[in-house]
């Protein structure tokens, strides 16, 4: 659920490269270890090539929606008192329509210590994390963030993460998209976003989670489960509401559960559904189903088979916007490769 995503972070991916080459060339005692970790270059590419049915018919060969091509740059600076700098870019790939650069996603400096990192820079919050945690077909024609609200990858944010053995949890702050950092806007305050997540296994086999996420704008409330049925089938579900201050209030429910059927191959399906609550307007959903074939442990081959009546709430009023009839993607039939290094 990887859509909308900022197109900023080449500066801050400059200045960690910088910072990198600084801290080696004056690591003559200080705080820094004698020698630092190179940084390490790893991406994702992933092509699909769809039959998409809606008002019309047509062949699209197309890269795979959300953020699953680009090419990243990650590693760490450890610190004499045990702690690290890390350092996150990653850098969208364009491979369908001509190659290029299309801005960055996940880009931040962090701060690791032994109960957690603080992160501030482009980042996924607490909400989407955890709303993200149960979605099957992340990053595919069928992926929820569709009928999921809110689904929101923030310009800037400030985040702290922590984990133990049996939870994990995050709390965020960020400006909202809206410039809230203007020191003369006297509603500045008003414009922060704030959020939270936590995740808890109850057992080896169940585990769930809640999220929360608020600005003056809305209110967004998400709950997960998952369960292991057995020893080769995962169950899903989730369930997720949105306030918005000057329009609907959407609540979501989704299940899904995925089979392996061999050591190298899976089965997967989904449903979402969202009811607007919006004058009786009509429902919308999403139901997916599809294989995996691993033929490496970082080559799979995917088909999936997807279809959707997605009509989504305006955060901005009552007017609403419909995806389903129009964006050509409504029912969709795809096959894919992802690639990963």
């Amino acid at each position: 659920m990887k859509k909308n995503l900022p197109l900023q972070g080449s500066v801050l991916l400059a200045s960690i490269l910088s910072f990198n080459t600084l801290a080696n060339e004056a690591n003559t005692g200080g705080s820094f270890h004698e020698s630092l970790p190179m940084p390490e270059l790893y991406g994702s590419f992933d092509v699909s090539f769809g039959l998409e049915i809606a008002d019309e018919t047509a062949f699209a060969l197309e890269d795979a929606i959300g953020d699953a091509n680009y090419v990243g740059v990650k590693g760490h600076i450890p610190l004499k008192n045990g702690h690290k700098i890390n350092y996150v870019h990653e850098e969208f790939i364009t491979l369908v329509n001509g190659l290029g650069m299309g801005g960055s996603y996940q880009t931040y400096l962090g701060y690791e210590l032994e109960s957690g990192e603080v992160r501030v820079g482009n980042l996924d919050l607490p909400l989407k994390r955890i709303m993200d945690s149960v979605d099957l077909f992340s990053g595919t024609y069928a992926d929820l963030s569709t009928i999921v609200l809110p689904n929101t990858t923030a310009n800037s944010a400030l985040m702290y993460l922590g984990a133990s053995e049996k939870l994990n949890y995050a709390v965020s702050i960020d400006t909202g998209n809206t410039g809230a950092e203007n020191a003369n806007n006297n509603d500045a305050m008003k414009l922060l976003r704030f959020g939270a997540m936590a995740q808890i296994s109850l057992n080896e086999k169940f585990s769930v989670g809640a999220g929360f996420e608020h600005s003056d704008a809305s209110t967004g409330l998400g709950f997960t489960a998952e369960m292991m049925a057995g020893d080769n089938l995962t169950l899903n579900a989730s369930l997720s509401r949105t306030d918005f201050n000057a329009g609907p209030a959407p609540l979501t429910i989704t299940v899904g559960g995925a089979a392996k059927v061999s050591e190298d191959t899976q089965v997967k399906a989904q449903l979402g559904f969202q009811d607007p609550d919006v004058n009786g307007a009509d429902n919308s959903f999403l139901i997916a189903a599809g294989i995996d074939k691993k033929f490496a442990d970082n080559l799979t081959a995917y088909g999936l088979v997807g279809i959707m009546d997605a009509i989504i709430p305006n955060p901005a009023g009552p007017t609403r916007i419909e995806f389903g009839a129009t964006d050509g993607a409504a029912n969709i039939i795809a096959a894919g490769i992802k690639f990963t290094f």
